[in-house]
């Protein structure tokens, strides 16, 4: 992605930090996503049931709720650097604490990292869209794209570490650079508490937005993360029942969609540059819900593979612009709303999926629990068009 002078990243010491972001957030998917790999193992070494091995992933969850309640806080009283390094740190000592040999000591390391990236990912998130100027959706998309590539990395490096009896080694080496991107975004040139202030006073005037187009900025939050880890939680186990006894082509549903979720960011990162972003994000849910709707209607593993391939293409380029519709839309008080939304798009995570599987055990057919997510896309293309007019009067 080309950043010129049209995206507000024209500055030699804004570039520097945006790079710096991208590659933390390179290892940020690697640490998100780790635990899924790993489970296996820590299954195995202390022989837990599947209830057990779940509040791995309740803790992390917990971990980065809270944290990422604290980061708008933090971020508005002191910046963006006082809420970012800290969580590299804290990500750089959980991971590494899960290589000590208690249960309870590993559901505290979780706990931890996932505090790390509550804290981290929403300022990120904000700082970039801050510094994007008109291009911030463009410069948004490139930003996720690179937490995809680690997101989508971390499986196969986890497999290669197990196979060579070197999981502690790799643990160690996330944390390790975890550690490092940490003090280099110490040494970047983030603007001062004194400019943030005087920059948040500025702004503060233009920004008198409705309370009911905040509402629907927030569902589209929470919506989002819920249908995207619903579709990447639950398109392996639709497909298999799909597939033929013993085969083994299911597996590949979730790599097509993280795949084409990653493909797509990196695509909407050039087409944001020349197209409008309510287009982009039009045609993405559009896609998106024509998706999901192949999805739960699909009667063949080669259909629904291929349905899922296309949510995720739809679902690329969404999150990314909700941010930059954010801090475009509340200018100064997008750092305190940000929290509540980040926040918001946190718990939708983990109630999306989880009504999911409520759904699909219910009435035992995961196919209607499906119908959680197309209704989800469905009611993001009713908030999109409640928001026409204030995305028309951005023009």
């Amino acid at each position: 992605m080309a950043l010129n002078s049209s995206n507000g990243l024209e500055d030699p010491g804004k570039r520097r930090v945006f790079v710096a972001l991208c590659l933390g957030f390179v290892i940020t998917g690697v640490i998100t996503v780790l635990i899924g790999p790993v489970l296996p193992v820590f299954k195995a070494r202390w022989s837990i049931s599947d209830a057990s091995a779940g509040q791995f992933f309740l803790t992390q969850f917990l971990g980065s709720l809270v944290g990422t309640v604290i980061s708008s806080m933090i971020i508005e009283a002191k910046g963006f650097r006082a809420a970012i390094v800290p969580g590299y740190a804290m990500m750089a000592l959980g991971v590494a604490a899960l290589n000590f040999g208690d249960r309870h000591i590993a559901l505290c390391a979780s706990a931890v990292y996932g505090g790390g990236y509550g804290l981290s990912v929403p300022g990120t998130n904000m700082w970039v869209s801050e510094a994007g100027g008109e291009k911030r959706a463009a410069a948004l998309n490139f930003l996720n794209f690179a937490w995809g590539t680690g997101a989508l990395a971390c499986p196969t490096l986890v497999l290669y570490a197990v196979k060579a009896n070197s999981l502690p080694v790799l643990l160690y080496a996330v944390a390790a650079v975890s550690c490092v991107v940490g003090a280099v975004l110490w040494k970047m040139p983030f603007e001062t508490v004194a400019q943030e202030k005087e920059e948040r006073t500025e702004i503060a005037a233009s920004s008198n937005l409705s309370l009911w187009i905040t509402a629907a900025l927030a569902g589209l939050f929470f919506i989002y993360v819920g249908v995207e880890n619903g579709v990447g939680g639950w398109v392996a186990a639709y497909t298999k029942r799909l597939d033929v006894p013993g085969g083994s082509s299911w597996a590949l549903a979730s790599t097509f969609f993280y795949g084409t979720l990653l493909a797509g960011r990196g695509l909407a990162a050039a087409i944001l540059l020349r197209v409008h972003d309510k287009w982009v994000a039009l045609t993405g849910l559009l896609l998106a819900t024509t998706g999901s709707f192949a999805l739960l209607r699909s009667h063949s593993k080669h259909v629904a593979i291929v349905s899922a391939a296309v949510a995720g293409l739809g679902l690329a380029s969404l999150y990314p612009i909700y941010i930059s519709w954010l801090t475009k839309w509340h200018g100064a008080q997008a750092r305190r709303v940000g929290g509540v939304l980040f926040a918001l798009g946190a718990l939708g995570g983990a109630l999306l999926p989880w009504l999911v599987g409520v759904v699909s055990t219910r009435t035992e057919s995961l196919r209607a629990g499906l119908g959680v997510l197309f209704a989800g896309c469905v009611i993001m293309l009713m908030l999109l068009g409640f928001l026409r007019k204030q995305i028309h009067a951005e023009d």
